[in-house]
Order: C-alpha cells, then sequence, then structure tokens
C-alpha cells in the first residue's frame, strides 16, 4: 500500500479468479472514469490467491492500487483500516457478501460511507438466513450501510425482504465492457483456442442463474 494527497474508492471485490472476466474489467473502466472524471485513485481489495493472477499486470499497467485481504475477522479488519487511512479512502464499496460486515465496520469507524453489491442471492429463504439477517441486515444494514447496489430488479426485492429500507436500496444493472469484444478471433481460431474440432457440435451454457 501506498499513500496517496488524493481520495480513494475502496473496492473489496474479493476477486481471485483466474480469468479477469467482465467484473474484473467493469472496475477498471470505473477506475478510469473516476480516475478521469473525478480525479478519484481506486484500490481493489482481492481475495487471497489474487496477487498470482495473470491480470494483476492489468490492474498495476491502469496505475489501479490493489492489496489482499487476509483471512480472519481481526486481520481483515486491520487490512480495510490500513488501506482506508494509508488511501485516504473516501468510500468503502464491498462485493460479493463475504467482506460485508468487516466492511461497514470499516467504514463506521473511518467515518465515511459503505455499500453492498448484491451480485446474487437465493430463491428461497431459509431460516437459517433469516436469523443471520435479523443482526446483519436489520441491525447492521440499516444503521451503518449508505446503500445496497441490486444488479436486478428481483435482488432488489429480495434486498427488501431481507430488511432493508426500501430509499437504500437501487438497481443497476451490470456494466457491459464492450470494447472487450471489438477484436474478436474467427470461428476456427476460437475453436482451436478452446480445443475443439472444427466440425464439432457445441453448446454455450451459462451456468450463472442470477
Amino acid at each position: 500500500m501506498t499513500g496517496s494527497s488524493r481520495q480513494t474508492v475502496v473496492q473489496v471485490t474479493l476477486w481471485n479468479s483466474p480469468y479477469q472476466g467482465n467484473f474484473l474489467a467493469s472496475q477498471l473502466a470505473l477506475a478510469a472514469v473516476l480516475e478521469r472524471e473525478r480525479g478519484v485513485r481506486t484500490h481493489l481489495v482481492l481475495a487471497p490467491g489474487g496477487e498470482e493472477q495473470d491480470w494483476i499486470a492489468d490492474l498495476d499497467d491502469a496505475g489501479v492500487g490493489w492489496s489482499v485481504l487476509p483471512a480472519g475477522g481481526r486481520a481483515a479488519r486491520a487490512h480495510l483500516d490500513g488501506v482506508v487511512a494509508t488511501e485516504r479512502g473516501a468510500l468503502l464499496h464491498t462485493h460479493f457478501t463475504a467482506a460485508d460486515l468487516v466492511g461497514a465496520a470499516a467504514a463506521v469507524g473511518a467515518g465515511i460511507p459503505c455499500v453492498w453489491h448484491m451480485h446474487t442471492g437465493f430463491l428461497g429463504y431459509p431460516a437459517k438466513q433469516r436469523l443471520k439477517d435479523l443482526w446483519k441486515v436489520r441491525v447492521v444494514g440499516r444503521r451503518d450501510v449508505a446503500r445496497v447496489i441490486a444488479v436486478g430488479p428481483w435482488l432488489a426485492d429480495l434486498a427488501r425482504r431481507r430488511g432493508m429500507p426500501a430509499a437504500k436500496v437501487v438497481t443497476i444493472p451490470n456494466a457491459l465492457v464492450l470494447e472487450r469484444f471489438a477484436d474478436l478471433p474467427s470461428r476456427s481460431e476460437a475453436r482451436e483456442r478452446l480445443g475443439l474440432a472444427p466440425d464439432a457440435f457445441v453448446v454455450l451454457g451459462l451456468c450463472w442463474w442470477p
């Protein structure tokens, strides 16, 4: 972590996938807009293993700061406290739920807003989840979180059903970084890259129901 005289948006992405994906591409696109239009820096907090992926070079090339969130609640809180202090954090934005509580605590401790981002949900609402939400959503969420972003209307409905005040819930569809598809390989090149025979019958399944 390096200090800065400018403010920073701290994105707790928990990303460590071997592929960059549209999620990380959209984070880089947003970082560029914040830098260009607001003069605000971005710091991405990754999950362990993220530092070993090839796309780390893309973060470095874009001038986007990053760090890895350690395991354990106390260590994670200390890490976020350090990032927010060192990078002059102005907003703490958590993704994929696992760091929601520690993120909210770190934001409150620093006196900055916290945003929770719901990328997925559940079709049912089991009793165990309802009990967890009594504290997480109905206490911490209501008291310490400025906004909950849902990627679709049904997730926004779920957030309100779980106890978030309606005024705090906003729907923002997932961003698509279309520039990534400007230079696509030919059909034969794509099949060769994926190890598919030229005449193979192929079915593409998008296995992410949200």
